[in-house]
């Protein structure tokens, strides 16, 4: 398949800056929001984009999504209202975020996947090298078809980066809501997060 990655009018100042076209959106660690990088055609978004730094360490972002430009190709590609709002700060000890995605399929039916979060992550440096810590909590609600599901998502990991080598280990809850709903992340860098999972049989 052929198709525009990206095509787009922007403008920036010193605090504010505007884009609006086909474009790449990417939101912290792109578990809720990303690009899918590795692939030739990775994913971008037709819409508005606002970005607005009032002060150094402050950075607010608004995304008006109008269309999800898939990894496969324009036959996949889904016409949506999805609104992203993120939130960061910066301090010493490292970055706090808070976000709320809330994203609805336009297919004239009633949909709704809304996401609210807050994540921290950032790093120490130690005489051994540099301690990396990162803490994740979302809340979501799921509405179609007239039936409403709750899920939770919790993330902790923590490290230790020692030139040239990182080690890390964390924790990811994708939560349920009694096993009728999983937490989801239609927007996400999906193939970052595969790993392993176990059951009870």
């Amino acid at each position: 398949t052929t198709e525009v990655d990206q095509g787009f009018i922007k403008y920036k100042s010193d605090v504010f800056n505007v884009k609006y076209g086909r474009q790449v959106v990417t939101f912290d660690n792109h578990r809720f929001v990303g690009h899918v990088g590795w692939r030739q055609d990775r994913q971008t978004f037709d819409g508005l984009r606002l970005g607005f730094t009032p002060a150094k360490d402050l950075a607010i972002n608004y995304g008006y999504i109008t269309k999800r430009n898939r990894i496969f190709s324009e036959e996949a590609d889904i016409y949506s209202k999805d609104h992203l709002l993120n939130i960061g700060y910066n301090t010493s000890f490292g970055k706090i975020t808070g976000y709320a995605y809330f994203l609805e399929v336009d297919n004239n039916t009633d949909n709704a996947l809304d996401s609210y979060g807050i994540r921290f992550s950032g790093g120490t440096a130690t005489g051994a090298g540099k301690v990396l810590y990162t803490a994740e909590y979302a809340t979501q609600e799921s509405e179609s078809g007239g039936s409403s599901f709750d899920a939770d998502y919790m993330l902790l990991e923590g490290g230790l980066a020692m030139k040239p080598v990182t080690f890390k280990v964390g924790y990811e809850l994708l939560g349920s809501d009694n096993g009728n709903y999983g937490f989801s992340t239609p927007l996400a860098t999906l193939h970052k997060f595969n790993g392993w999972a176990a059951g009870a049989g």
